[in-house]
């Protein structure tokens, strides 16, 4: 019985050990394996792309920020400086509708305009 709960708690050591976990503003992470990592002042990125398939992702981690009151003044004020800001998405904005998660408020949107900057 010692050996199986010894054995069991190396397992769950090593584990452990190899899932690295990384830290930013208020949250700690495991990055995803084989991801290029990209370090901004109020982010940390991980993109990966196959150009033979033509896609990609990228998982944006974003710093925290005071709230501006609403949902809607800290989305609007969210996609100016994440989205209009890097990618000149101006146009053909997508909006979904205010989704009430668990006590959270969540929006989103898309655009396609400007993603040709992302791809280059």
């Amino acid at each position: 019985m010692k050996l199986i709960i010894l054995l069991s708690l190396l397992i769950i050591y090593t584990g452990n050990t190899f899932a690295q976990r990384d830290t930013f503003d208020l949250i700690s992470f495991t990055p995803p394996n084989g991801w290029t990592k990209n370090v901004e002042a109020t982010y940390v990125s991980y993109k990966i792309a196959d150009r033979e398939k033509n896609n990609w992702c990228r998982i944006n981690v974003i710093k925290s920020t005071v709230s501006k009151g609403t949902i809607a003044a800290d989305f609007e004020n969210e996609w100016q400086e994440l989205i209009v800001k890097d990618y000149n998405c101006t146009e053909n904005r997508k909006e979904n509708d205010i989704i009430d998660a668990e006590g959270w408020k969540i929006k989103s949107a898309g655009s396609i305009h400007g993603m040709e900057k992302q791809n280059n």
